[in-house]
């Protein structure tokens, strides 16, 4: 992509925000269209169409190598209307990561997850600039430059990171009990235990359970 094109992307982008008051998942779906315009650059000639997205905050499901995803992409095949749906979390603040990231979740809706982190997917990475492992890509020199140049235009990233150590767990331990009678058996908090010993069998009536 040309300086003169790197540059319009951007100018269209200002133009867009100085229009409206941007909140969150507006920053993040600005950036992720000017993104796009970057990489649909890149690979003006291949036959690769703008995908149909949307771009929220949101907890990815799984991690890797006990790790914690960052963002996610699903397939259109997942969303009612055949939309690519991309998460980032809300864990992150750094905006040099998210903007990496979403590129790196871009090309998957691109492809539609097609491929995983291998073929078409790894040649559009490097293209682009995204180097390291493939499943956990940042974003090189050049491709920093641009991706930085996209995020000044938006200014600020409208978010505030959650501290998912101070997220309260669950501490209760439950506690077995049984019917003699039956077999059956059930579990539940401490709390309510000394109540069952005189209580009937919720699966067979059988008076008395075991705790």
């Amino acid at each position: 992509m040309t300086t003169q094109t790197i540059a319009g992307v951007a100018a269209k982008a200002k133009a867009i925000t100085a229009s409206h008051v941007i909140d969150r998942e507006a920053w993040l779906t600005e950036a992720c269209a000017m993104i796009l315009d970057y990489l649909l650059e890149l690979a003006v000639g291949s036959g690769y169409a703008r995908p149909p997205f949307r771009v929220s905050v949101g907890w990815p499901v799984g991690s890797r190598s006990g790790r914690k995803a960052i963002a996610q992409c699903f397939a259109r095949s997942m969303s009612t209307d055949g939309t690519n749906e991309i998460f980032v979390s809300p864990i992150i603040d750094d905006v040099p990561m998210i903007m990496e990231t979403l590129a790196h979740e871009l090309i998957h809706a691109l492809l539609d997850l097609a491929d995983g982190h291998r073929g078409r997917f790894a040649t559009l990475a490097r293209a682009a600039g995204l180097v390291g492992p493939l499943t956990a890509t940042t974003a090189d020199d050049v491709l920093a430059n641009v991706l930085k140049g996209f995020s000044d235009t938006l200014g600020d990233y409208p978010h505030a990171r959650l501290d998912e150590a101070q997220r309260q767990r669950q501490t209760t331990r439950m506690k077995k009990f049984w019917c003699d009678a039956c077999g059956f058996i059930g579990y539940t908090s401490g709390k309510w235990l000394y109540q069952l010993d005189a209580s009937d069998c919720p699966a067979c009536a059988a008076p008395g359970l075991n705790v």
